[in-house]
């Protein structure tokens, strides 16, 4: 969805640079971003560029073609790399052992979204919550208890 932006080229369709657009710099407007790419892309310094460091620093010159130099610059910053699935395929491997093979996915789908998603316990402030649970007014349920002796 991204190759709009691994080379810049006047044949791109605005449905691909709306994807891009989504993907990488939605802070920005999407009619500027749009024009901002067909500029460019008709520079002939620029036209045809794969991306690069030299291309980002093209861009960042003209104060003008800030959403696409910061467009560039997500590009360039995100390295594509295995390690958080590694390490989510080794938590599954230690969680789901012989002893615990009854485990449903769902369970081992929560755990391993906590384990990734949560803070650790020792980060965790439980006091909002208490406030929280405190301001409530039904707590307790209200249901009327016989005592036979």
């Amino acid at each position: 969805m991204l190759k709009p932006l691994a080379k810049l080229s006047d044949l791109v369709t605005d449905a691909e640079l709306k994807n891009c657009h989504n993907i990488i710099c939605p802070e920005y407007e999407l009619n500027e971003f749009v024009a901002l790419y067909r500029e460019t892309s008709g520079i002939e310094t620029i036209q045809n560029q794969t991306i690069s460091e030299m291309l980002l620093k093209k861009l960042l010159k003209n104060t003008a073609w800030k959403s696409l130099g910061v467009s560039v610059a997500h590009i360039i910053a995100a390295k594509p790399h295995s390690a958080y699935v590694e390490r989510l395929i080794s938590y599954y491997n230690i969680m789901k052992t012989s002893k615990r093979s009854s485990l449903s996915p769902d369970v081992l789908n929560n755990a391993l979204y906590i384990k990734f998603n949560m803070s650790t316990v020792s980060q965790f402030n439980p006091l909002p919550a208490i406030i929280q649970w405190l301001k409530q007014r039904n707590r307790h349920s209200k249901s009327n208890f016989t005592i036979i002796f």
